[in-house]
């Protein structure tokens, strides 16, 4: 699968996926500036590379993970919910969805779906910018008695500010589609 990043690469620059403001840099939810912003949700509208894409995170997590180590796969608000939905059809997993915090109504409910304690989670994600809401997700799991084993996601910023969250108890071990290494190479 060793041309799996290059190619969800190009799939990410044919769909225009991403975006480069070179004028006004965009800004994350985390306060990092950067002047590109991979936008994963575009991809759902591209049902051929969607599928390519899908079909490799799946293939990680039988690989990389491991399918007799994965209970249930989340998928984090909002844009992680689609190819958490994609991939758990695929593994034949049950599903949850998790919210970065608590609503505030109805049933204030953080996570939706069946989660028990005990149960390894695999959380499937759009993108890793600097892991703050992974780890945000990662502690209402655990509030749950469940624990998050790996974290596996379209495309990974490679941001050295992930490390801050790193850890045996509290950070999974990460897979990607792709980091920004391959799209620096790309003309």
């Amino acid at each position: 699968m060793s041309d799996v990043p290059q190619k969800v690469a190009q799939i990410l620059l044919q769909t225009e996926a991403i975006q480069v403001y070179k004028e006004k840099p965009f800004v994350f939810v985390s306060g990092r500036i950067s002047p590109v912003y991979i936008d994963c949700r575009k991809l759902l509208s591209f049902a051929d590379e969607r599928e390519y894409i899908v079909t490799q995170l799946a293939k990680k997590a039988e690989i990389d993970v491991g399918l007799n180590n994965i209970d249930v796969v989340a998928g984090g608000e909002t844009a992680g919910i689609p190819y958490a939905s994609f991939v758990s059809h695929l593994i034949k997993k049950p599903m949850i969805y998790i919210r970065k915090q608590p609503k505030g109504y109805g049933g204030t409910r953080q996570i939706e779906g069946n989660l028990n304690a005990g149960q390894r989670v695999l959380l499937v994600e759009d993108l890793i910018t600097d892991g703050l809401s992974k780890l945000r997700f990662n502690i209402g799991i655990r509030a749950a008695g469940a624990k998050m084993t790996h974290c596996l996601c379209v495309f990974d910023y490679a941001s050295d500010r992930l490390d801050q969250h790193e850890g045996e108890t509290i950070w999974p071990k990460t897979t990607s589609a792709c980091t920004s290494s391959p799209i620096g190479t790309m003309s």
